[in-house]
């Protein structure tokens, strides 16, 4: 096919939407890797906070000492808490990322199609021309033998 070469209007904007959909992929990443490494340490402060009361409540044979022991657990389980509330906050975090990621996605998106939609438009027109040259040459062709 010959013609005018293809040039999608907006590939600036769409090349800007793509880079800006892989920095929102990566941020997405980090955040998620964050939320899973906080997830990771609350779950073993809860595992520990459980192994350390059981071996309290287990070795603690006066008053005293359950009390400690009781007031150590009560210390843990404060700490698996918190853990626990930065690990649900960083899940959040990564979830509002990855709502980001996934809303310029499918900007980036709808920008290919249109580019896909302008080429297929853009070689449709160069085949009309095409055929209308051939039909153009078979006409005088014809009229030259007639």
């Amino acid at each position: 096919m010959s013609g005018k070469k293809f040039r999608f209007r907006l590939d600036r904007v769409l090349d800007l939407r793509l880079a800006t959909e892989r920095e929102e992929a990566a941020r997405f990443a980090v955040a998620n890797r964050l939320a899973n490494e906080a997830e990771e340490r609350a779950s073993e402060s809860r595992r520990r906070a459980g192994e350390a009361l059981a071996q309290l409540v287990e070795h603690s044979n006066d008053p005293a000492s359950r009390i400690v022991a009781e007031s150590l657990a009560a210390a843990l389980d404060r700490r698996a808490a918190l853990r626990a509330a930065a690990a649900t906050e960083a899940r959040d975090l990564a979830d509002r990322a990855r709502e980001q990621w996934i809303e310029r996605r499918q900007d980036a998106r709808a920008l290919e199609r249109l580019k896909e939609s302008a080429l297929a438009e853009h070689r449709a027109e160069l085949e009309r021309r095409e055929e209308k040259d051939r039909d153009d040459r078979a006409a005088a062709r014809f009229g030259r033998e007639v």
